[in-house]
């Protein structure tokens, strides 16, 4: 049977809305659509229809076949039944048959196909080398406002010996935020870390009064966070953040035998006592604050029973961070760094326990970062995102010295943006050095060329990598699996749409 008899048959079949939904199984939501009909001056035809090329099919499960587009992250899951009325669809766009059909973006599975981003008319939005550099609005700064802490935590990524016992000054301080208000369109977030911030509670209180100041007279908007070892809370500091409105993490490896075994004061104490001290004397953080644990050798398997953990002290978010070698950790051989596979098996297990349901009242971030990157081409999350990381785009970190950095995870001499002592935050992120980390993307890096998943990974986080022409090996193993699970989820029921749609 020719295409053109194969197409005829395909759009001029009445296709219910049941029976759309039993050939296109699933799909991805794109925001960016092809230029609509008139957008273009003096346009005298409506643009050429084009499928993205190159797809890959996968067969799946049941039967089905996922469709994807590697380069955009563009996709969808498609039954049996319908795959060759999908084939030939995107197959007459590009001999131009669909062209001259009159209402043809009205037909059901022309639409399916343009919704996820599979299909649609010239010239189609896509990722490219000349896109990455493009300079996003800023949207987080990090001040570091103190280099010390109470804690002495064995992976402490933080940890500087130059700069351990100094204390971000108030008027640096200020200088960042007007500053960082300059480079953003509508709202900044100010993060304060450290060291261990609450340990700079005045300096803190100075800082955030001066930013609703400075957003004010900017007519923008600003808001909080702080992340915090949770050992330092007084009544005084909690109405204080809970009034402004701030964003309370706290850093916790999970119960007391995984916790203590790293998180731990210069006499090797465990501070897991005292985080569950602060919980117990003030309730109110378990309704505000969520739980940062850093992912090592310790706790990468039992990620499952940490989240649960969170999910039972009454908190209702959990997040993680992977393993970092820079501060204490630096040169160190006490096997922190978690093993690929352990990396993997702890993952996939969070993963397993967020589809049966377990995590429904509780937002699971290591999970829904990725899923959301597969449902959506959104990509909300800075550090996994086709085109380049947030990194001196929508991101900055101001030390306690004023070092301005494009992360705060960013260790590497030659790629710091430079010191407020010698330009502006606004000159910094359009430096030289700033415009090398943004030109880094999985376009630039040749090993991910042929990654099925690399719009959704990114090309892994540079900083631990070690250098803007690197992958960390275990964070593209770790992706590769996770969405490659994630795929296989959605193939064979709803359960982590409807999560995502929950946490939404």
């Amino acid at each position: 049977m020719s295409l053109e008899s194969v197409l005829e048959t395909t759009l001029e079949r009445t296709v219910s809305e049941n029976e759309l939904d039993g050939l296109i199984l699933k799909a991805s939501r794109a925001r960016s659509k092809s230029a609509p009909y008139g957008a273009g001056q003096g346009q005298a035809k409506k643009p050429s229809w084009h499928a993205r090329k190159p797809l890959r099919l996968l067969k799946m499960e049941l039967g089905n076949t996922l469709v994807l587009h590697p380069q955009t992250g563009a996709w969808t899951i498609v039954a049996p039944e319908g795959l060759g009325q999908v084939q030939a669809i995107l197959r007459a766009s590009d001999e131009g048959l669909l062209d001259d059909i009159p209402d043809v973006e009205n037909r059901p599975l022309v639409k399916s196909l343009v919704s996820c981003g599979l299909l649609g008319r010239a010239p189609m939005p896509a990722f490219g080398v000349s896109d990455v550099a493009k300079q996003r609005p800023l949207r987080l700064m990090i001040l570091k406002i103190v280099g010390y802490c109470n804690l002495a935590c064995r992976y402490c990524y933080d940890y500087d010996d130059a700069t351990y016992h100094r204390t971000l000054d108030v008027q640096l301080g200020k200088r960042a935020i007007e500053e960082a208000l300059a480079c953003t369109t509508l709202s900044l977030s100010i993060l304060f870390h450290g060291g261990e911030p609450l340990l700079a509670f005045d300096e803190i209180r100075v800082l955030t009064a001066f930013a609703r100041q400075a957003a004010r007279r900017a007519g923008k908007d600003v808001n909080f966070s702080v992340q915090t070892n949770g050992t330092c809370f007084t009544g005084e500091i909690v109405d204080f953040l809970v009034t402004e409105e701030f964003a309370i993490g706290i850093s916790l490896d999970g119960p007391s035998h995984l916790n203590d075994l790293v998180r731990i004061d210069r006499r090797g104490r465990g501070c897991h006592a005292a985080v569950e001290a602060s919980l117990e004397r003030y309730p109110v953080l378990r309704r505000t604050a969520g739980v940062l644990t850093t992912v090592t050798s310790v706790n990468a398997r039992e990620l499952r029973r940490v989240a649960e953990y969170v999910r039972d002290l009454g908190i209702r978010s959990f997040n993680a961070a992977l393993f970092l070698r820079e501060g204490r950790a630096a040169g160190s051989s006490d096997g922190l760094s978690p093993s690929p596979e352990d990396l993997i098996a702890g993952y996939l297990d969070l993963l397993a326990g967020v589809e049966s349901g377990a995590f429904d009242d509780i937002q699971i971030w290591p999970v829904l970062y990725y899923l959301r990157n597969v449902l959506t081409d959104a990509r909300p999350n800075a550090c996994l995102r086709n085109g380049g990381c947030g990194a001196a785009r929508e991101l900055v970190s101001v030390t306690v010295n004023g070092t301005v950095e494009s992360c705060d995870c960013v260790r590497l001499p030659d790629l710091s943006l430079g010191s407020m002592a010698d330009s502006t935050i606004g000159e910094a992120l359009h430096g030289q050095v700033a415009g090398l980390i943004k030109s880094r993307s999985e376009c630039s890096l040749p090993r991910c060329s042929a990654c099925l998943y690399r719009a959704f990974c990114g090309g892994t986080c540079f900083a631990r990598a070690g250098g803007l022409d690197k992958v960390n090996e275990s964070e593209c193993r770790l992706s590769r699996a996770v969405f490659g699970e994630i795929f296989k989820s959605l193939n064979r029921s709803s359960r982590l749409e409807r999560y995502a749609q929950l946490h939404s």
